[in-house]
């Protein structure tokens, strides 16, 4: 057996270390995919648009707060997070332009997790949630030049799904390793000097690395 097979191995074998009731808070670092569909112009129109980006790496952090009620035999936990990117390139063409955004987004979300018994130290979850979104395009236009026209902002209901891992560091400490997939709504630019304003629809998918604390 490898070594670090075995060490996978140990750390599945240990017996659980049961959790407490109560809050719990704690920060992470994000890392993730954010991209765009149903790209049209500020009338709803799609025809002649086309996106000229396939998705970008985006890293952001985020923090949450939660309450844990496994002390009353209830495996769930409550949580609410917020999450912020720095930076999506959302560029879309038509003919003879095009604009190019620099989007960044900031979620809160209202989440139920429930974890799943396994019996080992390694505690798995899953869950969903509900929210908010505020996502704002800092755009150029490209139709004769480059020209800034300015920051536009929205604000949207959006959900998400996730899973991950929880892991016990010691009494009160946590390593928290995750995945979530969020719709997070829409995102519009300002209207360009040549008439035309880009919007869109903005999905990740996340990872995020952090450790909480039980308090």
């Amino acid at each position: 057996m490898k070594f670090h097979h075995l060490i996978l191995a140990s750390a599945l074998a240990l017996p659980l270390t049961a959790n407490a009731e109560g809050w719990y808070a704690g920060p992470l670092l994000m890392a993730g995919f954010t991209n765009e569909r149903d790209i049209t112009d500020s009338n709803g129109v799609a025809a002649g648009i086309f996106d000229n980006d396939d998705g970008n790496l985006v890293i952001g952090a985020a923090g949450l707060v939660g309450y844990d009620f496994s002390g009353d035999d209830v495996p769930v936990s409550l949580e609410f997070s917020t999450n912020w990117r720095a930076r999506h390139d959302m560029d879309a063409g038509f003919v003879g332009g095009g604009v190019k955004s620099n989007v960044q987004t900031v979620d809160f979300m209202m989440s139920a997790l429930y974890d799943i018994p396994l019996g080992t130290q390694i505690q798995p979850y899953i869950g969903g949630g509900v929210g908010m979104s505020w996502n704002e395009a800092d755009s150029e236009d490209l139709d004769v030049g480059i020209t800034d026209i300015g920051t536009n902002s929205t604000t949207n209901f959006v959900w998400q799904l996730q899973g991950g891992i929880k892991y016990p560091l010691d009494d009160n400490m946590k390593l928290r390793v995750d995945y979530r997939y969020v719709e997070l709504g829409e995102v519009e630019t300002n209207l360009a000097p040549g008439g035309e304003a880009i919007k869109a629809d903005l999905y990740a998918h996340d990872v995020r690395l952090g450790v909480t604390w039980d308090f």
